[in-house]
């Protein structure tokens, strides 16, 4: 799977919380823009990150 094509609701260590992945969903936002899909493997890692 591309990482533009990647959901919120994809498996990453350690996944996103609950509450966050629930927003989401109720904003209707299903997709990651390309940038989201690089950067928030990076930060559930606790890595910095400059876009």
């Amino acid at each position: 799977m591309s990482k533009a094509n990647q959901t919120f609701t994809d498996r990453w260590l350690p996944t996103l919380n609950p509450k966050i992945l629930k927003f989401l969903k109720g904003k209707n936002f299903d997709k990651m823009t390309p940038v989201q899909a690089i950067t928030i493997p990076l930060f559930l890692q606790h890595k910095d990150v400059c876009v």
